[in-house]
C-alpha cells in the first residue's frame, strides 16, 4: 500500500514537473514571438524615417534647381 502510495505521489510529481515546464515553454515563445514583432516594428519604422528624409532630399533638390534656372533666367 505505502509503495503504491509513494508509485502515485512519484507520478503526481512528475505530472507537475511536465506541466511546468510546458508552461515554461509556451511562456518563452511568446516572449520570443514579442520580441520579433517589436525588432519587425523597428525595422518598419527605421525604413519609414529613410523613406521620408530621401523624400525631404529629393524636394530640397528640385527646389534648389527651380531657384537656380529662375535665377538664370533673371
Amino acid at each position: 500500500m505505502m509503495m503504491m502510495m509513494m508509485m502515485m505521489m512519484m507520478m503526481m510529481m512528475m505530472m507537475m514537473m511536465m506541466m511546468m515546464m510546458m508552461m515554461m515553454m509556451m511562456m518563452m515563445i511568446i516572449i520570443i514571438i514579442i520580441i520579433m514583432i517589436i525588432i519587425i516594428i523597428m525595422i518598419i519604422i527605421i525604413i519609414i524615417i529613410i523613406i521620408i528624409i530621401i523624400i525631404i532630399i529629393i524636394i530640397i533638390i528640385i527646389i534648389i534647381i527651380i531657384i537656380i534656372i529662375i535665377i538664370i533666367i533673371m
